[in-house]
């Protein structure tokens, strides 16, 4: 879904920095950095997040993220051609987001997706940002080593006095037991949702998930932003899931 930010210099920055982001939720995201995965065909996933900073009352941003179409499988490949749409909104904004699974992630072979966010602002300039990504569950000797993601993004902004932008990302998501999970992710560049995050989620139901964090801001200090977040995924049953 999306996430972000603060006040005068830091109110502009902080409207520009909350502009943007896919579904925080993992498997879809690590937060701003979307995965090489795809939501499950059929599910609905809703996520609200609370920002807070020093400098300004807190703020909510909110997004829903759909799987509209299973995968094809060949062979030992799988989830091909999976596709979720979603949209974000933020105050007056709405947003929209879009991710096509190239490949599902299989025992050698990471899952590969490309995608965009931060579409079709209703309400005001839009970054379309696109980007392909690559995640995959490592391991050593039966231990987890996280699932891991990188990518490579790239930006056309629809106001002409912006230039574009390219650059990486990446991050983690590491389990905590069969409930939790400790995740960092981090995108270079200058972007609405450039910087780096670091966050714990919790199991607290079925399909229901509270996260707790802190966004570093990826040039003011000032601009960071602790957040809280709950993300729900709800079958619909379209498509036997």
């Amino acid at each position: 879904m999306l996430k972000r930010t603060l006040i005068a210099a830091g109110t502009m920055a902080a409207l520009a920095t909350l502009s943007a982001g896919p579904a925080a939720a993992y498997p879809t995201a690590i937060w701003n950095v979307p995965t090489g995965k795809v939501t499950a065909p059929g599910n609905l996933h809703i996520g609200v997040y609370t920002y807070v900073t020093p400098n300004r009352t807190p703020f909510i941003q909110d997004g829903l993220t759909f799987g509209a179409l299973p995968g094809l499988s060949f062979g030992d490949l799988s989830g091909i051609g999976a596709l979720e749409l979603g949209i974000d909104t933020y105050g007056s904004n709405e947003v929209f987001n879009g991710k096509l699974q190239l490949i599902g992630e299989g025992e050698l072979l990471p899952a590969l997706s490309i995608g965009g966010l931060n579409l079709f602002n209703t309400n005001g300039p839009s970054e379309n940002v696109t980007y392909a990504s690559l995640t995959k569950e490592l391991g050593l000797g039966g231990f987890s080593l996280g699932s891991w993601t990188i990518g490579y993004y790239n930006t056309m902004p629809s106001d002409t006095t912006t230039a574009s932008q390219m650059g990486v990302m990446g991050g983690v998501f590491y389990p905590i037991g069969d409930r939790a999970g400790l995740a960092v992710d981090h995108m270079t560049g200058t972007t609405s949702i450039s910087g780096s995050n670091v966050y714990l989620t919790y199991g607290v139901a079925p399909n229901a998930y509270l996260s707790v964090g802190h966004y570093f801001h990826h040039t003011d200090s000032n601009a960071n932003l602790t957040f809280i977040g709950v993300d729900m995924d709800l079958a619909t049953g379209l498509f036997g899931q």
